[in-house]
């Protein structure tokens, strides 16, 4: 039905959050799943704002652990998205039984290209449900943001907020509205790796 819900897409995207200025981490409570909520997102709308698709694919080759080449150690930006890469990593449940598809591993936050925006955090039994609106990050757009984290200099007033990044993506051709879902998994709470997709 037009409007409604028309499919559930297993996929291996992940949706990341607005980014609030620099990635910084907050206190961890593992009794609120906001917080936790909050730094996810915003570390995923870091790595995709400020790198590319290429880069980020170059990087995913050592999140195995073999150890970063130098030539990245030496890039501030990009060590810091690799950083946040490997953290975003293990805040994934590969297998959430409450989705309707379970999902293979994934590796969205390699291949993504979209910076999210939350609209609401809603406790639903043992587990949270976030709506988010994901907006597609053009290449131009994204040349744009790490151009300008370039020139902030490691400068937290002087990179890109989470409003200013708002205000280069939402003239997108392209967004979607979609519902993930947080559950506890050896007492911290993850997202699964199944996104609902809603299809106008």
């Amino acid at each position: 039905m037009r409007g409604f819900l028309s499919g559930v897409l297993c996929s291996l995207l992940f949706s990341p959050f607005l980014v609030f200025g620099r990635a910084q981490e907050p206190q961890r409570d593992p009794g609120k799943p906001e917080p936790v909520i909050v730094r996810f997102y915003r570390d995923f709308n870091f790595v995709i704002a400020f790198s590319s698709n290429a880069e980020r694919v170059e990087l995913a080759k050592y999140l195995d652990g073999k150890e970063l080449p130098e030539k990245f150690q030496r890039n501030p930006r990009l060590a810091r998205v690799f950083t946040l890469m490997t953290r975003i990593g293990t805040q994934i449940v590969e297998e959430d039984p409450k989705m309707v598809l379970w999902a293979a591993r994934s590796t969205g936050h390699v291949y993504y290209s979209g910076i999210t925006e939350i609209k609401k955090i809603q406790p639903e039994g043992d587990a949270v449900k976030v709506e988010v609106t994901v907006y597609h990050l053009e290449p131009e757009a994204n040349r744009e943001l790490i151009a300008r984290y370039e020139a902030a200099g490691e400068e937290p007033g002087k990179i890109p907020t989470g409003e200013e990044m708002l205000g280069i993506v939402k003239p997108a051709p392209y967004k979607s509205e979609e519902v993930h879902t947080w559950v506890q998994a050896d007492g911290r709470w993850k997202k699964g790796a199944a996104n609902l997709v809603f299809v106008k």
